[in-house]
């Protein structure tokens, strides 16, 4: 019967199978993100719960600073006063 002093380490998956997570693109704006961040992330990754849970304590915080701002709208331009062209009598 042999006997082993110690286990070896289970293999390192392969690349493609590695799940990335870029933290800076995890978004709380609706409840599909929410539930994304819920059911996916920390279901396959329990490890970032402190990080993500964190980052929506900072989110909820600063949800000011956290808007979007949108500057779609121009200056308002200078109002232009407008004269009518007068005819003249041709007599």
């Amino acid at each position: 019967m042999a006997i082993y002093l110690k286990y070896k380490d289970p293999p390192i998956p392969e690349k493609h199978l590695w799940l990335e997570i870029d933290l800076e693109k995890i978004k709380f704006n609706t409840k599909r993100d929410i539930d994304y961040v819920n059911n996916i992330i920390i279901k396959y990754n329990p490890e970032l719960y402190l990080t993500i849970n964190s980052m929506y304590k900072v989110y909820m915080k600063n949800l000011r600073s956290c808007l979007k701002i949108d500057v779609s709208v121009d200056e308002p331009s200078v109002p232009k006063i407008m004269k009518k062209v007068k005819k003249k009598n041709k007599n």
